[in-house]
């Protein structure tokens, strides 16, 4: 925080980065979240094959596997093989892929400008 009490521009990109949501599935497991940042996307690559990694799906569930902190309180590593991420994919199952796909958007997605106007005007 700067003198003045705000926060400055450096300080919410760390604060943002570190910040951890959860979400809830279907079967009541709880998902410790956070923003998947460009590290973590270039160790990801640099473990799933380059079949995966061309395969924007795929690659798609890595980045949600990779978002996953913690489940039902237990902080979980990132998985350091591809097997471990597929591991970790049956783990999440449907119902936590669709959790966890939700709220990361709905925490982390990039907002259009009428989004955050809007946002602002109601703050």
């Amino acid at each position: 925080i700067s003198e003045g009490g705000a926060e400055t521009p450096s300080q919410a990109v760390i604060n943002d980065a570190n910040r951890v949501v959860y979400a809830t599935d279907s079967r009541g497991r709880k998902f410790g979240i956070r923003k998947v940042g460009m590290s973590v996307k270039r160790r990801i690559f640099s473990t799933i094959s380059a079949e995966t990694a061309a395969k924007p799906q795929l690659s798609g569930m890595m980045f949600i596997v990779a978002s996953v902190v913690e489940i039902d309180g237990e902080k979980v590593a990132l998985p350091s093989s591809e097997a471990g991420f597929n591991a970790r994919i049956d783990l999440l199952d449907d119902e936590g892929f669709e959790a966890i796909g939700a709220a990361y958007q709905a925490a982390f997605a990039p907002k259009d400008d009428t989004t955050a106007i809007e946002e602002a005007k109601n703050s």
